[in-house]
């Protein structure tokens, strides 16, 4: 998925809290984030509030500066995945798990 506002994962994490009291620690994952000011803001105050201890998300759009600064933010590549698959398909191969 991706992160807007930030207010998907903000529903999301009251819930799980609410019905699972003892949850430590919540690790979250997107495709996307579009840096938008309001979802810092709210990530913040998850990180702060809601035990989220870590967000990764994929370098498919560049983060601002605001958002590296994050001490809980991690960005994964997705460079190596598109190799594989552009040259699976340059040369007719499968796509399968096994090709990332």
């Amino acid at each position: 998925d991706m992160i807007s506002s930030g207010g998907t994962m903000k529903s999301l994490l009251e819930t799980l809290l609410d019905d699972h009291p003892g949850i430590e620690a919540v690790h979250m994952g997107v495709s996307h984030n579009l840096c938008n000011r309001k979802a810092l803001q709210r990530l913040r105050r998850l990180h702060s509030d809601y035990r989220l201890k870590e967000l990764i998300v994929t370098d498919s759009i560049p983060q601002t500066e605001d958002f590296l600064q994050l001490p809980f933010l991690r960005v994964e590549s997705l460079a190596n995945t598109l190799v594989h698959v552009i040259n699976n398909i340059h040369f007719n191969r499968s796509l399968g798990r096994s090709s990332y």
